[in-house]
């Protein structure tokens, strides 16, 4: 498969578990095991996802394709330490704890879609011949 195609994909498959931990944060009662579930979905997704990523960033760079790969491993650093942030709050295994990260919560789904904006810009700036030779290199290599 294409590995810019899939990682839009996964883009996709983000901001649908974004919206259900939004929507859960939302209700006049939360249901802490259902935002608990979904927060641990989404960051088993987001892991596999950044991992995909910097192979495809790096791989890119290395053919000279001009992907700002610093500022996105910084921003993937960035929240990794959110997710670390909210895991404590997870598996405390206490509401009040969930509750008290909701702020946290909120701050990184807004920095995850910050995030996956930047990387679908930069998809759509890149000359799509080139890019059809390099997806063709990077399915061989990987």
């Amino acid at each position: 498969m294409d590995p810019i195609k899939e990682i839009q994909n996964e883009h996709e498959e983000i901001e649908i578990g974004l919206k259900e931990i939004e929507s859960a944060i939302l209700e006049k009662e939360i249901n802490y095991s259902n935002l608990i579930h979904n927060l641990r979905e989404l960051n088993r997704i987001w892991n596999e996802h950044e991992e995909k990523e910097e192979k495809v960033f790096n791989f890119f760079n290395k053919k000279g394709i001009k992907i700002p790969i610093e500022k996105i491993l910084f921003e993937h650093r960035s929240l990794k330490n959110n997710w670390e942030q909210i895991k404590i709050a997870l598996n405390s295994g206490s509401d009040d704890k969930m509750k008290k990260s909701i702020p946290s919560i909120e701050k990184m789904t807004n920095k995850i879609r910050e995030h996956i904006k930047k990387e679908d810009n930069i998809f759509y700036s890149l000359d799509d011949r080139i890019i059809s030779k390099l997806k063709k290199e990077f399915r061989k290599a990987y």
